[in-house]
C-alpha cells in the first residue's frame, strides 16, 4: 500500500511540473469587417483589453484598408492602444484556425467567399461610425461603447 502511495505521489509530482502552454488554452477570435480599418480592429483591441487572459483576438477585412485614426484615438481614451495595428485581409489569415469568426458588417458576411477554418460563426453587425461632434469622434465613441458592451456580454 505504501509503495502505491509513493508511486501515485511521484506521478502527481510529474504532472505538476508538466509544462503547459497557456497560449494554447486560449480561444481564438477573428473579427471581420470590410476594410479592417475601424470596426474590426476596435473589437480586436477591446477583446484583448478585457479578456486577453482567455482569448487571442485578431481582425481582418475583405479588402486592405488603413487603420482609421479616429478608431485609434477613441480607444486610446479608454487606455487601449491599437496604433500599431496592421490591417490584413481574410486571405492573409486563411492558414489559421479560429474558435470564433465574428462578422461585424453585412457586406463582409455576404461577400466573404472563403473563410479560415472556425468552430463557430457569429454575426454582430455594427454600423460604420459617423464622425460627428465637435471633434468628429462622437460616432466612434458610440461604437467603442457598443462593442465593449457586446464583448462583455458575449465573451465574459
Amino acid at each position: 500500500m505504501e509503495q502505491k502511495t509513493e508511486k501515485i505521489k511521484g506521478e502527481i509530482s510529474e504532472i505538476k511540473h508538466f509544462p503547459v502552454n497557456m497560449k494554447s488554452l486560449k480561444k481564438s477570435v477573428l473579427f471581420v469587417c470590410t476594410y479592417n480599418s475601424a470596426r474590426s480592429p476596435m473589437a480586436e483591441g477591446i477583446l484583448k483589453n478585457l479578456y486577453g487572459d482567455r482569448y487571442e483576438s485578431f481582425s481582418a477585412g475583405l479588402y486592405l484598408g488603413e487603420t482609421d485614426k479616429r478608431a485609434v484615438a477613441v480607444l486610446a481614451e479608454s487606455g487601449i492602444d491599437i496604433k500599431e495595428h496592421k490591417p490584413q485581409t481574410l486571405g492573409m489569415v486563411s492558414d489559421k484556425k479560429f474558435d470564433y469568426i465574428v462578422f461585424l458588417c453585412e457586406n463582409a458576411h455576404m461577400s466573404a467567399h472563403y473563410l479560415p477554418e472556425s468552430k463557430q460563426t457569429v454575426i454582430h453587425y455594427v454600423n460604420v461610425p459617423a464622425g460627428f461632434g465637435d471633434d468628429g469622434l462622437s460616432g466612434f465613441r458610440m461604437l467603442r461603447e457598443s462593442l465593449s458592451d457586446w464583448i462583455n456580454i458575449y465573451f465574459s
